[in-house]
């Protein structure tokens, strides 16, 4: 298996934990590929990842950046580490690394979003200085992926 195929799993992998398990389809490396690859002069994707000893990603989060007609947001999504390595501070270290890209981007702000059944989470946001904006984010599913 070659390493980009390797590394792929591992995201894959990821994604799975960061779903719950209830994502139907894997990921492949055309997939991954897709998302990370420039297609666009100014990319509109940085992944970062946090690895093992062993090269292992153990961690991962995304910051997706747009140009909206309004503002240059920066998107933060994906946010995920393993089990076994949470509260080492990984996840905070991958935040400020997106926040930091975000600023090198020049964006106007950053946004995520939480769910309402994690406030550990929400307490991590909080602390890289995100604010409760008080809206509800809705979702239509188009493809049947999540159940």
């Amino acid at each position: 298996m070659t390493v980009i195929a390797t590394k792929a799993l591992q995201l894959s992998n990821l994604v799975e934990e960061l779903f719950d398990n209830k994502y139907k389809r894997s990921l492949s490396l055309d997939d991954i590929s897709a998302v990370y690859r420039p297609i666009q002069p100014e990319p509109t994707a940085d992944l970062f990842t946090k690895e093992d000893d062993d090269g292992n990603i153990i961690a991962m989060a995304t910051l997706y950046h747009v140009r909206l007609l309004t503002r240059h947001l920066g998107f933060i999504d994906g946010v995920c580490v393993l089990k076994e390595h949470r509260g080492k501070g990984i996840a905070t270290e991958l935040i400020k690394q997106a926040i930091a890209r975000a600023r090198e981007l020049d964006c106007d702000c950053v946004e995520l979003n939480v769910r309402n059944d994690k406030p550990e989470v929400q307490r991590l946001y909080e602390k890289c200085g995100f604010i409760d904006r008080n809206n509800k984010s809705m979702r239509l599913w188009l493809n049947n992926k999540y159940e």
